[in-house]
C-alpha cells in the first residue's frame, strides 16, 4: 500500500510540475473578495481584461487526467486502425469534384484570418484559443480549400474531413445557443462571434446540396462517420489540447474545468465524461438532421436527372 501511495504521489507531482502555478479550483468570473487569486501568487485583478474567465486549474486530479489521457488515446488509435482501412478503398474517386470554388476558398481564409487577428490583439496567449472548436473548424475549412487548390491534399482526405465537419456543425449550433462571451473584449468581437459562427454552416451545406458529398447510405455508413467524428474530436482535445491547456494555464475548450452553463449539470470529476456523452449525442443528432434534410431534397427534386445524379455518389 505504501508503494502504491508513493507511486500515486510521484505521478501527481510529475504532472503538477508541468504548471505549479495552477490552483485547485478555477476563480469566479466576477471579483468576490477584492483579492481573488487566479494563479499562485497572482491576483485576478492583475490579469488583462477578459483573461480571468479562461484561467485553468487542477479541478481534476492528476490521476484522473492520466487515466483519461491513456484510455481515450488508446481507443482513438484503435478506432483508426480498425475502421479506416476497410472503408478507404470504398470512397469513390471524386475526380476533382471536391475542388472548392474561388469564393469559398477566399471566404474560409478570410474568416480564419479575422479570427487569428482577434486572438493576437488580446492578452498574451489568447492565440491558443484558436483551438476552440469553431476556430478549429475555420482552420480545417482553410486547410481543405488550400490543400485541394494546390494539390497537397488527396480527394480521400478532403472527403473524410468534410464528412466529419458535418457532425461538427452541431458544435456551432450549441455555441450560438449558449455563447460564452467572457473574454471577447475587443471592438466588435462579440458581433464577429455570432457572424462567424453563422457562416460556419456555409461550407458543409455547399458540398452537400451541390452534390459533392452525401450523407445518404447504409446504417453502417452513418455510424462510421459519426464514430469517426467522435474519435477525431476526442483525440484532438483529450490527447493534444489538454496537455497544452495544463502547460499554458488556460482552460482551452473547458478541458480543465466545466463550462458555465445555464443549467449546472456538467460538474464534478466526471464532467469531461458527461461532456463527451453530450457532444457525441449532438453529433449524432446533427447527422440525423442533415441526412433527413438531404432525403427531403432528394425527394423534392428526384425527378430531375441532374439532381438525381447528385445523390449517386458513394459516401
Amino acid at each position: 500500500d505504501n508503494i502504491m501511495m508513493m507511486a500515486v504521489d510521484w505521478k501527481d507531482g510529475v504532472l503538477r510540475s508541468l504548471n505549479p502555478s495552477l490552483l485547485d479550483h478555477p476563480p469566479p468570473c466576477e471579483e468576490v473578495t477584492g483579492s481573488d487569486l487566479c494563479y499562485v501568487d497572482i491576483q485576478c485583478n492583475e490579469l488583462p481584461d477578459g483573461q480571468r474567465c479562461v484561467v485553468g486549474s487542477w479541478y481534476l486530479s492528476s490521476q484522473r487526467h492520466i487515466v483519461e489521457f491513456i484510455l481515450v488515446t488508446f481507443v482513438c488509435i484503435l478506432t483508426f486502425r480498425i475502421v479506416t482501412p476497410p472503408f478507404r478503398s470504398k470512397v469513390k474517386n471524386h475526380q476533382k469534384s471536391l475542388q472548392p470554388p474561388t469564393w469559398l476558398t477566399f471566404h474560409s481564409i478570410l474568416c480564419a484570418s479575422i479570427a487569428v487577428a482577434y486572438k493576437t490583439m488580446g492578452y498574451s496567449g489568447k492565440i491558443l484559443f484558436m483551438a476552440m472548436p469553431c476556430n478549429t473548424i475555420w482552420i480545417l475549412y482553410s486547410l481543405i480549400c488550400l490543400g485541394l487548390q494546390f494539390g497537397v491534399m488527396s480527394e480521400y482526405a478532403a472527403h473524410v474531413l468534410l464528412q466529419i465537419s458535418i457532425s461538427y456543425m452541431s458544435l456551432v449550433a450549441v455555441a450560438l445557443a449558449t455563447p460564452d462571451l467572457g473574454d471577447l473584449v475587443q471592438p466588435f468581437e462579440v458581433y464577429w462571434f455570432f457572424l462567424s459562427h453563422a457562416m460556419l454552416f456555409f461550407m458543409p451545406l455547399y458540398y452537400i446540396f451541390s452534390g459533392r458529398i452525401s450523407t445518404l447510405g447504409t446504417v453502417f455508413s452513418f455510424m462510421k462517420w459519426w464514430w469517426l467524428s467522435c474519435t477525431f474530436f476526442s483525440l484532438y482535445y483529450v490527447t493534444i489540447i489538454t496537455p497544452v491547456s495544463i502547460v499554458s494555464g488556460f482552460n482551452l475548450n473547458y478541458m480543465l474545468s466545466p463550462p458555465p452553463l445555464p443549467v449546472d449539470f456538467v460538474t464534478g470529476e466526471d464532467f469531461r465524461i458527461i461532456s463527451m456523452v453530450f457532444v457525441f449525442s449532438v453529433f449524432f443528432g446533427m447527422r440525423v438532421f442533415v441526412t433527413l434534410s438531404e432525403c427531403v431534397i432528394r425527394w423534392l427534386f428526384g425527378g430531375s436527372s441532374s439532381t438525381s445524379n447528385i445523390f449517386k455518389k458513394e459516401n
